[in-house]
């Protein structure tokens, strides 16, 4: 061969080459939806475009065969609506391109898939993504169930952080999956993650958010105070993780100045306080509560601040004095060993308290 054409062979396989590498590169680097994009507060046509191309480029990588590609496609999926502050228009206009796949993650036979579309779901945080993890929620698949919950507490902060893109009774029937998604049965970790997205509904601020901040209270309070009804005192301390967490959540949303608590969330939550104290009266008159009571402190210094705070609230709500809410030293006593503390104790939960007239409580409530 001469040389001249040797020299034009070469070339054109380096070439040839260099355009595979560079068409390799650029699969690997998609397009970015602009920031400005992202935050508008309204979508137009051109807007609307982009975003539909976008999708459309992922699409068939998101669900596809190749494990690698479908994994950056899903990742690429949600990028634009993590990380920065998607808005309320936004979050609808992507989540109407996407709606076709999402559905075909949501209804695979596979879990994997059916794990990406919820996270596209709750990253979304619309009426479609809201619907679609409230209906995983009772999937027969537990791993599912569980992803379901993770994504329910992201719709309640995407909501709480760039606008609710959702109505009220949307994220009231969501609060209601959470609630009913915990059984006796159910695995720690699924309750340990409803408690954590109830907990993140509690905490929502805005006149638009304040009936569900009110719902998601309350049933934070009930799924931690359903065990206890029938627990042996000795087991306590097995739950403590949850109850801690419940607790702290719900003081905190009870006690928030400037943000309105229904009198039934102040309700559940003084329930909870009082039954966790009730057990631990139960320990301490069975001399179950060791020498270093470190765990036994932890859950009556939660629950007697959440009965105060519980208080505080339902007074202010009937337009009666909080101050005249006393504060328990129970806490400290039962640190000091001190045997006052059973009386005060009774004296807070115990028949004829005020605790229990206060919210229309038996006497046998809590000391049967």
């Amino acid at each position: 061969m001469p040389r001249s054409l040797t020299r034009i062979s070469a070339a054109c396989l380096i070439a040839g080459a260099m355009a595979l590498a560079s068409t390799g590169a650029a699969a690997q680097v998609r397009a970015e939806l602009p920031t400005s994009i992202v935050e508008a507060g309204t979508i137009g046509a051109s807007e609307r475009s982009q975003i539909e191309a976008y999708i459309a480029e992922l699409a068939p990588h998101a669900t596809g065969a190749d494990p690698e590609a479908a994994t950056r496609a899903r990742r690429d999926l949600v990028a634009p609506l993590s990380g920065r502050q998607p808005s309320v228009a936004f979050r609808q206009a992507y989540g109407q391109a996407s709606s076709s796949l999402m559905r075909s993650l949501l209804n695979s036979d596979n879990p994997n898939d059916r794990i990406a579309g919820l996270r596209l779901a709750g990253n979304l945080a619309t009426a479609d993504g809201a619907n679609a993890v409230r209906t995983a929620l009772a999937s027969d698949d537990p791993g599912v169930r569980l992803f379901a919950a993770v994504q329910a507490r992201r719709i309640f902060e995407v909501s709480g952080a760039a606008g609710a893109a959702v109505t009220e009774s949307q994220t009231f029937q969501l609060v209601d999956a959470l609630v009913n998604s915990v059984e006796a049965s159910t695995p720690a970790a699924h309750t340990q993650a409803v408690v954590r997205a109830l907990g993140t509904g509690s905490l929502l601020r805005g006149r638009d958010m304040n009936t569900t901040r009110s719902r998601a209270a309350a049933g934070l309070a009930r799924v931690a105070a359903a065990p206890l009804a029938a627990l042996d005192p000795r087991d306590l301390l097995d739950h403590e993780d949850t109850l801690l967490t419940a607790a702290s959540l719900v003081t905190r949303s009870v006690s928030e100045a400037g943000v309105a608590v229904s009198d039934e969330a102040a309700k559940a939550a003084a329930e909870l306080g009082g039954d966790i104290l009730s057990l631990t009266l139960r320990r301490q008159t069975g001399n179950m509560i060791p020498e270093q009571a470190d765990a036994d402190l932890r859950l009556v210094n939660a629950a007697e601040s959440l009965v105060y705070f519980a208080r505080r609230r339902h007074a202010e709500n009937n337009r009666a004095n909080p101050g005249g809410i006393p504060q328990t030293r129970l806490a400290e006593l039962l640190r000091a060993r001190d045997r006052s503390f059973r009386n005060e104790l009774v004296r807070l939960i115990g028949p004829g308290s005020d605790f229990l007239r206060q919210f229309g409580l038996p006497d046998n409530r809590f000391i049967r």
